[in-house]
């Protein structure tokens, strides 16, 4: 890609980082994020696929600045997510780029159903762009958690009438997308929002070992393990709400 477009790829887990801020229910916690983001970008765009999403019931442009956090661990900080992925998006503010060609229903995104769609959707910022395509689903974005701190911090409008468009999402509805949770979603959802769980499910030996294996052992592993000496980076943590 570099030698045919001239673009550099750039492994985020190998730039500086700087901490910024976020408010937890009794003290503020740190999240890192890299400064080639945060100063040293003219323009961020965030290329997003729709996705009904078990953890989050949605993951648009708002929950695709997720994957910058360079950590391959940043589940840790899932029980902050609703607050965390509003402070990450105040800081970097990236226009959109949606590939619609599918999306996803049922229960993502690990698994769920594709629907092709065949959309491309621009957006000068992620809130407006989820307050569309959330619309463009049929979903109530005042059931998603981010969604509702979003319109608080003043970063997506709550009314379509504060959105300048080409064409009303109804035009491009052709189903109402639904969450339907599975067990292994409702298992994983039982420690998402809870920082002492998510410890004692994914860092923890009992977690590992015990927790883990009962679970596989009931509905199987959700990823094929990764081959053994083959380097994790933090693009490829193995979690749930990817």
């Amino acid at each position: 890609m570099h030698k045919q477009f001239g673009v550099q790829a750039v492994n985020l887990c190998q730039e500086p980082s700087e901490p910024i801020e976020v408010r937890g229910l009794l003290r503020k916690v740190v999240l890192p994020l890299p400064v080639r983001l945060l100063y040293e970008t003219d323009l961020m765009l965030t290329v997003p696929v729709p996705k009904v999403h078990a953890m989050t019931r949605l993951s648009l442009a708002l929950k695709n600045q997720w994957g910058v956090i360079p950590d391959i661990m940043r589940l840790r900080k899932h029980y902050l997510f609703d607050k965390a992925i509003v402070a990450i998006n105040q800081r970097l503010r990236p226009a959109v780029l949606c590939d619609g060609t599918w999306f996803l229903d049922g229960s993502g995104p690990l698994s769920g159903d594709p629907v092709r769609m065949d959309l491309i959707i621009a957006a000068s910022d992620a809130g407006s762009f989820d307050r569309y395509v959330s619309e463009l689903m049929g979903m109530d974005w005042r059931r998603v958690g981010h969604l509702r701190q979003a319109v608080k911090a003043g970063i997506m409008p709550a009314s379509l009438e504060q959105i300048h468009f080409n064409a009303p999402p109804a035009h491009f509805r052709t189903r109402t997308f639904r969450l339907r949770r599975t067990l292994r979603n409702y298992i994983a959802l039982s420690g998402f929002h809870s920082r002492t769980l998510t410890w004692l499910g994914y860092e923890s030996w009992f977690g590992r070992v015990v927790l883990h294996g009962i679970l596989y052992a009931i509905v199987g592993r959700p990823v094929s393990p990764q081959p053994s000496g083959q380097a994790a980076d933090c693009n490829h943590s193995a979690e749930q709400s990817r």
